[in-house]
């Protein structure tokens, strides 16, 4: 009986580790769509700039 109940507590522990890893990875995918295209390319470059002039600021 303890090891069934173990058992069904590990598959729900892997259960829950599979649905978190297949989102890590849809995420991964997201995040390189958004790094490869213009519009990606071109929020990062803004935000580098806001983050840079900031920095400018402070100083």
């Amino acid at each position: 009986m303890f090891f069934e109940k173990e058992l069904e507590r590990i598959q729900k522990n892997v259960s829950k580790l599979e649905y978190i890893d297949d989102a890590l990875i849809k995420l991964g995918f997201i995040i390189s769509e958004i790094e490869s295209s213009k519009i990606g390319n071109k929020l990062i470059t803004d935000e580098k700039k806001e983050f840079e002039d900031i920095e400018q600021k402070e100083k």
